[in-house]
């Protein structure tokens, strides 16, 4: 029998959708068939979801949420998976009520709550949390303050038959924002990938030697892959390009993306360095991305929020040595196994010391890389997650059968 699966996804071109898009890959060789729901702002302007299914049917655009609810069959599914939550309460309610029976899987990939908490921008909340001096005060600030702010996460987070959570540390997260929610629903799978599949691809070491001839055929590419947004340590990433190119002649910053800090990056790099900044939009074809990070010397992901990490793990598999802030998933999963190097988030002067490390030592760094890569593949490749997440479907399937009996 073939397994009938929706996941939802932001729409947008990160790390959530790359997760969700894996996922489907996975079940497609496995005889499940998926369908991906696009929910969010961030989809398209003037669009409220977007449906694409699995097998040749059309996708179907929805203007509001209302004719996204009615225009869907949610009980039609086997399991409904959520990697993002609605925007309201009410939303999720509609949800629940219309998958009736079907097993609700919500995959945790970070919590608002921790946005708001750890904001680089706005820091009235941190200041205000690190000042409250026991834990009673602490409290009183999430449940009170923090709490309210994210209502339709936490909704979904009461009503799912299983949470998955990607990280040991996003769990004891959960646990600490939301002491009275019970964690006996909770999993951890992390996520997967298969971008080591190109390592030895010929077509895409052709590339990559590509990228390296365009850009210079001596240059060091320091490579990021993401948002360019303050949360993601963009900013912060540029001033340490800054201090790094008056060493290190040949560096150069080729970064991959998009997002409103684009043009704020030549505010923190001196004008002189300018024309060693590269710039690409998102890549979604796998073999160039593959391509790009092959090409690459050092990785760099400076954020300040980090539940995992998607981009640091492709960049492991991919042999490219990884420097990532010292927070939350990518400290669990990449800094203290050894994985990667960690830097304290908006320590500029550390990032830019880290990155001389790397580049003055590209033999040594690769060997040491060599062996992070093999880690990574054995640890975090796309078939554990893919196997771990039918078995658990299979498993509350079963429970709702004997529910219903």
């Amino acid at each position: 029998m073939t397994r009938k699966v929706l996941l939802t996804g932001w729409g947008s071109n990160g790390g959530v959708d790359e997760a969700v898009y894996a996922l489907c890959d996975g079940f497609q060789y496995r005889g499940v068939s998926p369908n991906v729901l696009l929910y969010s702002v961030l989809y398209k302007e003037g669009k409220k979801a977007l449906l694409k299914t699995d097998g040749g049917g059309e996708d179907i655009e929805f203007d509001t949420s209302q004719k996204m609810f009615e225009g869907i069959k949610w009980d039609g599914y086997d399991v409904i998976h959520t990697h993002q939550w609605f925007d309201t309460e009410d939303e999720v309610q509609e949800l629940n009520k219309r998958r009736k029976n079907v097993p609700l899987v919500s995959t945790v990939h970070g919590y608002l709550i921790h946005v708001i908490l750890y904001d680089p921008v706005n820091r009235d909340y941190t200041r205000r949390f690190e000042n409250q001096f026991t834990d009673e005060e602490r409290r009183k600030v999430i449940d009170e303050e923090l709490r309210p702010l994210a209502k339709s996460q936490e909704r979904i987070f009461r009503t799912a038959d299983r949470l998955v959570f990607l990280t040991e540390r996003l769990l004891d997260d959960f646990r600490f924002y939301y002491t009275d929610i019970d964690t006996k629903r909770a999993v951890v799978i992390p996520n997967g990938s298969d971008i080591y599949r190109y390592y030895d691809d010929k077509r895409v070491t052709a590339r990559a030697k590509e990228i390296k001839e365009k850009i210079g055929r001596n240059s060091q590419i320091i490579l990021y892959t993401g948002r360019f947004s303050r949360e993601k340590g963009i900013v912060d990433l540029a001033g340490a390009f800054d201090i790094v190119a008056q060493y290190y002649p040949n560096a150069k910053l080729l970064l991959v993306g998009n997002g409103y800090e684009s043009a704020s990056v030549f505010n923190h790099i001196r004008p002189d360095f300018w024309k060693n900044i590269y710039f690409s939009n998102w890549i979604n074809n796998r073999r160039e991305l593959a391509a790009y990070y092959r090409a690459s010397d050092v990785f760099v992901a400076p954020s300040y929020n980090e539940s995992f990490g998607l981009s640091i793990l492709e960049s492991l598999m991919m042999a490219t040595p990884v420097i990532t802030s010292d927070i939350d998933g990518p400290r669990e999963l990449f800094v203290k196994p050894g994985l990667s190097l960690g830097i304290e988030p908006g320590n500029i002067e550390q990032l830019a010391s880290l990155i001389t490390y790397l580049l003055s030592r590209p033999g040594e760094s690769k060997q040491k890389t060599l062996k992070a890569q093999r880690t990574a593949i054995e640890r975090y490749n796309l078939d554990n997650t893919v196997d771990k997440t039918l078995r658990l479907y299979e498993e509350v399937i079963r429970e709702k059968r004997r529910i219903r009996v």
